[in-house]
């Protein structure tokens, strides 16, 4: 599933063959069902519902804005792929930022390509057989701490299993007892996510830090910390 977002500032005095014709979809704009239907921490309901009431492409607006919903690998793969230099990444996106920085999710055309061309070695067909070993590895610890009979929240252990995994396959580090505290702050952020996403200026007040902001610059600084170490763990270990 994706999304693509526009302003429609430009399109608001065209008329006639000038305007814009979009596919089928909500009559309403989107903020009219928030409170009675589509609830925005569950986004995926929403998802779910355009698909099934307008197949592969349908639309909705969010206050001023138009979205151009994509429900098929096609569609998706050419905004992503075969016509990505035509499109940016929308607000949701550029909010993580406050997050990621200017990462490869981030980031936009040439920036964007020097970071992909630097991360592909890592994903080269050569070494998946041994990600596939270390993730194998890892899922049988997972296991081993498992007992019958017990409640287990399954999101946090398969997050602990991911980080992990990422820890030790790209990074060649163990995050040990410290899994705990990043999947902490990470489940911390994305309670916050929908806030930053909806916050007016939040690149600007996270330095003001208003309740909410507090919370996400503190969890940042635990992720961060985390990160780092693992980077002069990996330096240290190519060294």
């Amino acid at each position: 599933m994706a999304s693509a977002a526009r302003n429609d500032e430009s399109n608001k005095h065209a008329s006639g063959p000038a305007a814009y014709r979009f596919p089928p979809g909500f009559k309403r704009n989107l903020l009219w069902f928030a409170l009675r239907k589509f609830r925005p921490a569950n986004p995926i309901l929403l998802f779910q519902h355009l698909a099934q009431a307008y197949g592969d492409i349908a639309h909705y607006k969010i206050g001023w804005h138009h979205i151009v919903f994509l429900n098929h690998p096609d569609y998706i793969r050419e905004v992503l792929v075969v016509q990505n230099d035509n499109f940016i990444k929308e607000r949701t996106v550029q909010r993580t930022k406050m997050l990621l920085g200017e990462g490869m999710i981030t980031a936009e055309g040439a920036p964007h390509r020097a970071q992909r061309q630097v991360a592909q070695p890592a994903f080269h067909r050569q070494h998946i057989p041994e990600y596939a070993h270390t993730m194998v590895q890892q899922a049988v610890r997972v296991r081993h701490r498992w007992r019958a009979g017990e409640t287990r929240n399954i999101a946090i252990d398969m997050m602990h299993l991911t980080l992990n995994v990422v820890a030790e396959t790209l990074f060649a580090t163990d995050l040990a007892e410290e899994v705990d505290e990043l999947a902490d702050a990470i489940n911390r952020i994305m309670g916050l996510y929908n806030f930053l996403v909806m916050l007016p200026a939040a690149e600007w007040l996270v330095h003001v830090r208003p309740p909410g902001l507090g919370a996400f610059v503190g969890a940042r600084k635990r992720i961060d910390a985390v990160v780092f170490r693992m980077i002069a763990a990996h330096r240290r270990h190519g060294a």
